[in-house]
């Protein structure tokens, strides 16, 4: 059988010392580029107006002005990426531009600080804000396809041949499976609202729940896996409204509501695409042994 040149380099390797040092770079300068473009607009649009209390785009004052910025910031991160990275990986542009949404978060400072001085209402602007968000990262993934569609991508290459034909129920299963999971590991790490601790629970928890919907239901595309850490902050977000707990003290409601919508939006995507490339050099590997 006649295997393709980037699938046998798919099964090459991990996730990232699969990849040259060129391509490696080709990241990093798109990261860097997404991230500076996006602290950019951030700055001159004055969003967030109380930097390290408005963590939540709706939930604080100048909201269309919050929408407006992660609007610009997504889609001219994902041009930007699409020029640098598009011949590494059909996705590496759309993680690049989901990384340089971080500044926003970073910026943005804790939940518990939005709590303080939201209250419990907050929970209700930060569901409406996952499903915008949500909208946002859709016209980006929309504009890949466009790209792709003119040439100026190349085509993701399966490394299973059920991965095509897959019906769209397994794909909800695949998806259902990933969110299950996410929510799980989340719910263990996230101890706190902490910045750093709930990037890296959002982050390793997408990644995880990503690789093993991949691995149990091998679908593409990558569409159905990173949508899994957003839908895990509308169930937080819905389980904190019914039961709010100590918001009045700065206290999260649950673990998945420790995060902040643009949390699940940036390192929740990143660590999702990561699950899903992993889970693809797994089977790629596999195949190849066969």
């Amino acid at each position: 059988m006649k295997l393709n040149r980037a699938i046998i380099r798919l099964g090459e390797g991990n996730v990232w010392t699969g990849l040259s040092w060129q391509e490696r770079s080709l990241i990093g300068v798109a990261v860097f580029g997404c991230a500076g473009a996006t602290y950019l607009l951030s700055s001159w649009l004055r969003w967030p107006v109380t930097p390290g209390y408005q963590v939540s785009l709706l939930a604080g004052p100048s909201a269309v002005m919050g929408l407006l910025v992660a609007l610009l910031a997504i889609l001219v991160s994902t041009v930007l990426s699409i020029v640098i990275v598009r011949e590494v990986e059909f996705e590496a542009g759309f993680l690049c531009a989901a990384a340089g949404l971080g500044i926003l978060s970073l910026r943005g400072g804790t939940v518990g600080n939005l709590l303080r001085s939201g209250g419990a209402g907050v929970y209700g602007w930060m569901i409406l804000e996952t499903l915008l968000l949500a909208g946002i990262l859709w016209s980006a993934w929309v504009l890949l396809n466009e790209a792709l569609r003119r040439g100026l991508l190349a085509d993701e290459l399966s490394s299973v041949a059920s991965e095509n034909s897959a019906p769209i129920g397994q794909k909800f299963v695949a998806l259902l499976i990933s969110v299950a999971v996410t929510i799980i590991v989340v719910t263990i790490l996230a101890q706190t609202d902490a910045k750093k601790q709930v990037l890296w629970a959002v982050g390793i928890g997408s990644c995880v729940g990503a690789l093993v919907g991949h691995q149990m239901t091998p679908v593409r595309p990558s569409l159905w896996f990173w949508t899994a850490p957003l839908v895990t902050g509308l169930i937080g977000y819905t389980w904190a409204l019914a039961s709010p707990g100590n918001a009045i003290i700065g206290v999260p409601a649950n673990p998945m509501a420790s995060a902040a919508p643009l949390d699940y939006a940036s390192v929740g995507v990143v660590g999702a695409i990561l699950g899903y490339w992993i889970s693809r050099r797994w089977h790629a590997n596999k195949g190849l042994e066969e």
